[in-house]
């Protein structure tokens, strides 16, 4: 069972219904405004608060290596039952802390905040944006590479 997030009240109970209602937006449909801003080339993409998995589900088949973040038992459940042949690897952690991803100590190229951060608040924010630009490959170099190899 997953700890208790402030902001994720009511998802559980509400998580087959909200699932099915957000399978209905299509990923591109969802973020044609920012697509620009994904990365063509295969790269590292977090996904926070991946809700019910539309989003890594997409991401992956792009062929990203997907890490989706989500602390709701019950929408974790229905991303992997909805995307079963997804290659995203799904964590039960949350922001502003991001415990579970910062103590891997991968970086990513992209970070997907969705539906998120109006679920904080301002002291939450600039601990979640700390937490997030510590994750970002142009924030900090790879481990091994040397701040002029990026």
């Amino acid at each position: 069972m997953s700890i208790d997030v402030p902001g994720t009240e009511g998802y559980a109970e509400s998580a087959a219904a909200l699932a099915n209602e957000w399978r209905k937006i299509s990923f591109r449909d969802h973020h044609r405004p920012v697509l620009h801003l994904i990365p063509r080339a295969p790269s590292r993409v977090l996904d926070v608060g991946a809700g019910m998995g539309r989003d890594a589900a997409a991401l992956a088949a792009m062929g990203h290596s997907v890490v989706a973040v989500e602390p709701v038992d019950e929408l974790r459940a229905a991303a992997i039952n909805f995307y079963p042949a997804s290659n995203a690897a799904w964590l039960d952690d949350s922001l502003p802390e991001l415990c579970l991803v910062r103590a891997k100590a991968d970086t990513f190229s992209t970070v997907l905040v969705t539906a998120v951060w109006m679920h904080l608040d301002e002291a939450q924010r600039r601990r979640g944006m700390g937490a997030i630009s510590d994750l970002l490959d142009a924030i900090r170099p790879r481990r091994g590479a040397s701040p002029k190899d990026g």
